[in-house]
């Protein structure tokens, strides 16, 4: 509220600047109303926006169970970790597969033969020279006064190139990052002043510390071999580390332990969620007797212990029977032991607990979560933009009254102030009075004193 100052209006004993504050301040109450209004409208906006996000977590969580490919989640295991490890993703097929590895992907690692005085030293080298790995080439360019550690950089730099380089004991060292030999060209000579290669025409390395040869191995008999240890396209949906010579079976199975995890996620937000509705909705809380939110609530407690269509006779029918129940406060409780249970004898009919069309849990919590947190046409969105537009109305009011206020208080300041030009005048009038009024005692008593004198003569 904007105000005006008048100074310090004082006359006669009365503070007109102290009045008009306090008239200003008994005018100003419905500002202040409107303001508690706006601030507590805004903390409900606020609440609605943090159930919104949990809102929008827990139709994320469902939406995940309801997608039929989360119950196909596989798992491998190996028998020999030393040999094999691999991971399976939904697309892979149950079973076992035999892994034997003959030889494990070396890459190949050269050695400079020249010894330099420093490191850090200009060489006074420049040129070009490649660098091929298999059927990939790349040009390295180095520059007039660059030592051995910046040729180093300069390769490793360089965009894409398939070799990585180092400096050990004042020596050039480039290694490859695949089971292919290394090749060079130097035409500037470079790599042989290094010496990488033993002439401007070699080829190969001088000093080969460490001979690049393929991975070479067999998956249920198939000959394989690799530029890495890594197989990822042999198998549909399987990927095979290979860490060491020697033969594992990988077997595939559903991974019951990834489902449990992702029914765990949905058990945590739901809670979340719950948990929020209660603290908010309890007595005094600042969303108690809110419709809306006890509409949800009972929603949410209906699709949560509801029988799931269609599975008559199935040994799982709803979320009780895999260990999913609801606590006095409305919270899930999650018996992990049942639920691990279920998943271990038969995963399809937990699957079809969550996953059912129209009738599955995850299914109705993936609707309700659209209904109330979609971003524009939700319902939480609409109750939040219902706030925005009380505030907003709030906010005009205020400023309309802020203006008459500022009127009203300029409109005390001119009245109070000719209040005290009048009270100046009086104040002079009666000082003038008060004047006239002592000259004419004082002339009164001046005439008394000369008859006195006169007759002070006679005998």
């Amino acid at each position: 509220m904007s105000t005006v100052s008048i100074g310090n209006l004082y006359s006669g004993g009365v503070n007109f600047n102290g009045l008009i504050q306090t008239l200003v301040a008994a005018q100003s109450a419905p500002i202040t109303q409107l303001n508690q209004q706006i601030q507590g409208w805004s903390h409900d906006q606020s609440l609605w926006q943090a159930l919104a996000g949990q809102m929008t977590a827990l139709e994320s969580a469902a939406a995940t169970l309801s997608s039929g490919s989360t119950f196909q989640q596989a798992g491998a295991t190996s028998t020999n970790s030393g040999v094999v490890v691999a991971a399976a993703d939904s697309s892979a097929h149950p079973g076992t597969y035999l892994v034997n590895v003959s030889q494990l992907m070396q890459t190949e690692i050269d050695l400079g033969t020249v010894k330099e005085s420093s490191s850090t030293g200009s060489l006074g080298l420049s040129g070009q020279f490649s660098v091929a790995l298999g059927s990939h080439q790349w040009t390295v360019s180095v520059t007039s006064g660059e030592s051995l550690s910046q040729i180093a950089s300069s390769i490793d730099s360089t965009p894409g190139i398939g070799v990585t380089a180092g400096v050990v004991n004042n020596q050039l060292t480039i290694q490859g990052d695949n089971g292919r030999s290394i090749s060079y060209s130097d035409p500037s000579g470079i790599l042989t002043a290094l010496g990488i290669v033993a002439s401007r025409t070699a080829t190969t390395a001088s000093d080969v510390i460490q001979a690049a040869h393929l991975a070479i191995y067999s998956i249920d008999g198939a000959s394989l071999s690799s530029t890495t240890n890594t197989d990822a396209t042999t198998v549909p949906g399987m990927t095979f580390q290979l860490t060491g010579v020697g033969s594992g079976v990988v077997s595939v199975s559903t991974s019951t332990a990834a489902i449990a995890s992702d029914i765990q996620k949905f058990v945590t937000a739901f809670n979340a969620l719950q948990q929020t509705i209660n603290r908010d909705t309890a007595k005094g809380g600042p969303l108690q007797g809110q419709a809306a939110l006890t509409t949800l609530e009972n929603q949410m407690a209906q699709v949560a212990t509801s029988m799931v269509s269609g599975l008559t006779g199935a040994a799982y029918q709803d979320l009780p029977n895999i260990g999913i129940t609801l606590n006095s406060n409305g919270t899930m409780n999650l018996n992990t032991t049942t639920l691990n249970q279920a998943l271990a004898q038969s995963p399809s009919g937990v699957a079809a607990v969550f996953d059912q069309p129209g009738s599955g849990i995850a299914v109705q919590f993936h609707t309700l979560g659209q209904q109330y947190a979609q971003s524009t046409t939700g319902i939480i969105a609409a109750i939040v933009s219902g706030y925005a537009g009380q505030m907003q109305v709030a906010n005009q009011q205020v400023g309309l009254l802020q203006q008459q206020l500022t009127l009203y208080q300029q409109q005390l300041q001119q009245e109070f102030l000719a209040t005290q030009e009048m009270i100046a005048q009086l104040d002079g009038n009666s000082t003038l009075l008060a004047s006239l009024s002592s000259a004419s005692a004082a002339g009164s008593a001046g005439s008394g004193a000369a008859t006195v004198s006169n007759t002070s003569g006679l005998p």
